[in-house]
């Protein structure tokens, strides 16, 4: 069973909104942490992950193959906006079973963002049920995982 990662970072609301602290943002994965706990994250920590766990907690866009960086897209919520908003998570590999958290930055959910990115939030299903307007992100997700 894997358990949580939240990271602790600060990331600003892309509606303006000032600068939240990694506990306002409030970013989090489920079944990422390999380890028997929750555990907060901070840029530079080291975690004890192999590539299943990433595949465990993200859908797969491409395969990060011998790639030294794992590039991600979660969701996190602003307290301010209330709105759902979108960051990348950088993650550099050490070893075979060890990753570095690198960075993790807001973004805008793009076609170029998608498709420079290895994982997608699961809760991309729950975000296109809610938002019709972006049912090409479903479109594209399957173009490139074939």
């Amino acid at each position: 069973m894997s358990y949580g990662i939240w990271f602790d970072v600060p990331l600003t609301c892309l509606n303006g909104h000032a600068p939240l602290s990694g506990r306002e943002a409030r970013l989090f994965t489920s079944h990422l942490n390999p380890e028997a706990i929750d555990r907060a994250v901070h840029i530079g920590d080291v975690l004890p992950l192999a590539t299943n766990d990433f595949e465990d907690a993200y859908f797969t866009i491409r395969s990060p193959g011998d790639d030294t960086l794992i590039l991600i897209i979660e969701q996190f919520d602003c307290p301010v906006c209330h709105r759902a908003q979108w960051a990348l998570i950088e993650f550099e590999r050490l070893g075979d079973a060890s990753y570095r958290l690198r960075n993790v930055t807001t973004v805008p959910l793009t076609p170029d963002v998608v498709r420079g990115a290895n994982f997608i939030s699961r809760r991309m299903d729950i975000w296109i049920e809610t938002n019709p307007d972006d049912a090409w992100i479903a479109e594209l997700v399957g173009e490139l995982r074939r």
